[in-house]
């Protein structure tokens, strides 16, 4: 076996070999009093003289790092801007995209951007339990409606309560049932609400499926042109740009490519190697991201997946 390396905060099987490498490295670039500039930073967080909890930075750094506007969450912006402003019967959106290209994140930040109320639609949901589940989120967001009563009876209270200029967002909407995303489209016919339509693109075939295409019709319309698939960034240096500069400051065109080569522009995998990527650096006392640790945390990632 490999002697463990001395460290008693994080460890990841697999890294004997690089570790020394790394470690001796990196040894000529830390800072003579790195504990002193470390606890500095954190004191400029807190009150002076006083650092505040690892847990309260982790916090904040992953608040920062957790969704960026890239140019594709630029793009489904714009997209609901024109689902609201567009004339009644036609106030619906579509965004779809291959799992891990960020629709999930992406329909966070535009719920959080523009006051929309957003739900989480789930394999087997039926029509009455979303229709309480957009009840919910109305409440939460501060209106007053009975989250109980027939399915007429919810989505009646529901149009009353979307007006025209309020959007609707629904994640994962691939879930759904046709009479569902029926449901849905009446509340945005009657009420005047914009609604957005979030999943994978099995959302786009259903639309196409000879069964459901009549029932479905009317839906695809008021779609229109009003919609955005998410796809993996291609650009290293916009990668960069919206995953790694927030965390790491700027980094090299080499590390730039090699972290795109690794994660093939997906946004989860380039979250999460950029999470596996902080772990090393703040275990080793690494102060600069380079390829060669892009490299170990990413052999790691795929000798745990």
């Amino acid at each position: 076996m490999h002697p463990r390396p001395p460290s008693r905060r994080w460890w990841m099987p697999g890294l004997s070999t690089a570790w020394p490498a790394l470690r001796a490295r990196n040894a000529s670039r830390r800072s003579p009093r790195p504990r002193i500039a470390r606890n500095a930073r954190r004191r400029s967080n807190g009150k002076p003289g006083r650092s505040r909890p690892w847990r309260t930075s982790n916090s904040r750094r992953k608040t920062m790092i957790d969704f960026v506007e890239t140019a594709m969450a630029g793009q489904a912006r714009q997209m609901c801007e024109a689902v609201i402003a567009a004339p009644r019967y036609s106030r619906l959106g579509q965004l779809t995209g291959d799992p891990g290209t960020g629709k999930t994140a992406a329909t966070n930040w535009l719920a959080q951007e523009m006051g929309a109320i957003r739900v989480e639609a789930w394999a087997g949901m039926k029509e009455k339990t979303l229709l309480q589940e957009l009840a919910y989120q109305f409440n939460r967001a501060g209106h007053s409606v009975d989250e109980t009563g027939t399915s007429n009876t919810l989505i009646r209270r529901l149009i009353r309560l979307a007006p025209a200029g309020q959007l609707i967002i629904v994640d994962e909407a691939n879930h759904l049932k046709w009479p569902a995303l029926e449901m849905l489209r009446s509340i945005s016919d009657i009420g005047g609400a914009g609604l957005v339509i979030a999943g994978t693109d099995l959302l786009a075939k259903k639309f196409t499926h000879p069964q459901i295409r009549v029932f479905l019709e009317q839906f695809r319309q008021r779609v229109g042109t009003k919609k955005v698939v998410m796809q993996p960034v291609t650009d290293p240096a916009e990668l960069a740009a919206y995953v790694l500069a927030p965390r790491f400051g700027s980094v090299t065109k080499t590390s730039a490519k090699t972290f795109l080569r690794k994660t093939g522009g997906n946004w989860r995998f380039a979250v999460a190697l950029s999470d596996a990527c902080t772990r090393l650096m703040e275990n080793e006392k690494i102060t600069k991201l380079d390829e060669r640790v892009i490299e170990t945390a990413a052999a790691w990632m795929a000798g745990h997946s």
